[in-house]
């Protein structure tokens, strides 16, 4: 037998509010990453040999926090897809069905929020 661990509503919400604040932190960082590299790279006019061999000096530093900021970006679109599953399940709950975290309302979520942008 199979053991199914139902989820309340609370937890969904609970773990909603989680996901919102941990894609929160992630875009906070990135925009900190992101505007270091902006006030670094796009401030500075590059009128003579040093300014241009300050930002080769610098190249290897720079790529790296594009990386981070990348990372950051990827990770915050995988929550965004998380919190949307988790709402899906909280409207399916909603509707008087209790339900556990691999039933058919979170299998149907894409598909309400895929919907819901094709309608817009």
């Amino acid at each position: 037998m199979e053991n199914v661990q139902t989820v309340t509503k609370q937890d969904l919400i609970t773990e909603t509010e989680n996901a919102v604040i941990g894609l929160s932190l992630k875009i906070e960082k990135s925009f900190c990453i992101f505007n270091d590299l902006i006030n670094d790279i796009f401030s500075v006019r590059m009128e003579n040999k040093e300014d241009l061999a300050l930002f080769k000096f610098k190249f290897d530093d720079y790529s790296t926090k594009a990386f981070i900021v990348e990372d950051y970006i990827l990770e915050a679109s995988k929550e965004v897809e998380k919190v949307e599953k988790l709402f899906a399940e909280l409207i399916y709950q909603k509707r008087g069905t209790e339900t556990n975290a691999f039933s058919e309302g979170v299998k149907t979520a894409s598909i309400i929020f895929k919907n819901r942008g094709e309608q817009e």
